[in-house]
């Protein structure tokens, strides 16, 4: 038995304060085995029913609300599930940090804008990306508003930083003069709205969440756009573009 994330979490106004907990798993016939499978993770049980032996289950939950959710696997099952996420994870967040790593030694070495907000982009998608599997739970960064504000927060800085990145590569006032402006201003109002998520405030993550989705297609819609009018660097940058607004998209409802 293991506990697992709701559907519905992460686009809920007020999101839970931690991910869903199993705490304690008690059986009722002595016969039944009831074992904390730390090996597979601080949220799972092994339960063991002896053949032709019933037994009625008491569970203990932290961090859920009236109908929590419940996976029941069997163990060999669950061990290969596991490894395919290790090796997904250990994979995405390779090539998160390697990207990452490369755009931090480039803006540290040029002046550049546009590389700068590379690596702020890629960087706020990394931190993003580790909110998301989990590594900051239970840390000081989750004590506000839980991983879904810490993750909400996160988005909302590459969202911020990815507005800024894709004008200097098809510059937003070369289509209308107050663009720039308004594209400005809308990244602060994302970034104040991600700072009210992390601090809890009701509504905040979902806005994220939302203004996330119809960035990341905008995004992505701009830059072929601009590309089909003849401009080099988003006929460039544009598969890129819409690569990552995919995953983020994706995210952005399951985190």
């Amino acid at each position: 038995l293991q506990a697992v994330d709701p559907p519905i979490a992460g686009v809920s106004i007020l999101p839970p304060h931690r991910r869903p907990t199993l705490l304690e798993v008690a059986g009722s016939d002595g016969a039944v085995i009831v074992e904390h499978a730390q090996a597979y993770g601080p949220n799972t049980f092994r339960i063991i029913v002896p053949p032709g032996n019933e037994s009625a289950l008491a569970l203990h939950f932290d961090g859920v609300g009236p109908a929590p959710t419940l996976f029941a696997w069997t163990e060999s099952a669950l061990i290969a599930h596991n490894r395919q996420i290790s090796l997904l994870i250990g994979t995405i967040g390779g090539l998160f940090v390697a990207a990452a790593a490369f755009a931090v030694g480039a803006a540290a070495f040029g002046g550049r804008p546009f590389v700068k907000w590379s690596a702020l982009f890629l960087g706020a998608l990394l931190l993003a990306f580790l909110t998301s599997s989990r590594v900051f739970d239970d840390s000081w960064l989750t004590y506000f508003g839980g991983p879904y504000g810490l993750f909400a927060l996160t988005l909302s800085l590459a969202v911020a930083a990815g507005s800024r990145l894709i004008d200097h590569v098809a510059s937003f006032e070369a289509f209308w003069s107050p663009a720039r402006l308004w594209a400005d201003r809308l990244a602060v109002a994302l970034i104040v709205l991600g700072f009210a998520a992390w601090f809890g405030i009701p509504g905040a993550g979902l806005l994220v969440r939302i203004l996330t989705v119809i960035g990341g297609a905008a995004a992505a819609g701009y830059l072929t756009h601009c590309g089909r009018l003849g401009v080099a660097g988003a006929r460039r940058v544009a598969p890129a573009a819409t690569i990552f607004s995919t995953p983020d998209i994706r995210a952005s409802i399951k985190s």
